[in-house]
């Protein structure tokens, strides 16, 4: 919940600061919400917290790539028994 509140508080602004330190302390609050929201959510899953959102980012990409394997490894497994089902299905 706390995630879609703050996209609509960026969607909602309409204005930019042409000042750059007030830009960069403007992102820096965002990435510390962001990492705090993260941190909760990781908390009520039993996950240990990140440190930075770089750290957060690389778990992301080990969970892709583990995901990614996964899929993969269930359709060699059903490309296995495909074989079988034919000849199940040619008998009867």
């Amino acid at each position: 919940l706390g995630d879609v509140a703050a996209f609509d508080k960026l969607r909602k602004q309409t204005t930019v600061s042409l000042n750059l330190k007030a830009r960069q302390v403007e992102r820096d609050l965002l990435e510390q919400e962001r990492l705090t929201r993260e941190n909760q959510r990781r908390a009520a899953h039993g996950q240990k917290p990140v440190a930075t959102l770089e750290e957060l980012e690389e778990l992301e990409a080990d969970a892709t790539v583990d995901a990614v394997l996964s899929e993969a490894s269930q359709i060699v497994a059903d490309m296995t028994t495909l074989p079988l089902i034919a000849q199940v299905f040619k008998d009867t």
